[in-house]
């Protein structure tokens, strides 16, 4: 019941929830608006054509994201620059990710982020642009796993 899991999850993050878990993606706009959350994962391997994110993710004290299965969403030059505005975040997994409809551009852009890992089954149809200053450990796969 998708009313229940947002009275839930607004429970939650009114009582300042700090790591979340979620294989669901009925609730995500309120999940992009906690001032809470250190820890994130978001996975949605039934239909990755629902889990489509925002622009940009304003989770200000978010160190750690793990995406799996999600779009991301263009802005107007047909770019997406998610993870500028998570000003503590310092690591990132992406898995099986991609961008929805005419977006071309994945920008990585984040001064704090130390770690990434990119990987993915299929065959990257996308460019990523990298302004990660302090990046210090990058992994990327793509293949069959």
């Amino acid at each position: 019941d998708t009313k229940l899991l947002d009275r839930l999850l607004k429970h939650a993050l009114n009582y300042n929830v700090q790591n979340l878990k979620m294989d669901i993606f009925e609730s995500l706009p309120l999940i992009f608006c906690s001032q809470s959350l250190t820890s994130l994962k978001l996975c949605h391997g039934v239909n990755p054509s629902l889990a489509i994110l925002p622009k940009s993710l304003h989770l200000p004290v978010l160190k750690s994201l793990h995406l799996e299965c999600v779009k991301f969403t263009a802005s107007d030059d047909h770019s997406t620059e998610p993870f500028s505005n998570c000003h503590v975040l310092n690591t990132l997994v992406l898995e099986d990710c991609s961008l929805y409809n005419d977006a071309q551009v994945l920008c990585i852009s984040n001064s704090t982020l130390s770690s990434l890992t990119i990987s993915g089954r299929g065959r990257q149809l996308y460019q990523i642009v990298f302004s990660t200053p302090n990046l210090s450990l990058f992994f990327y796969y793509q293949g069959c796993y």
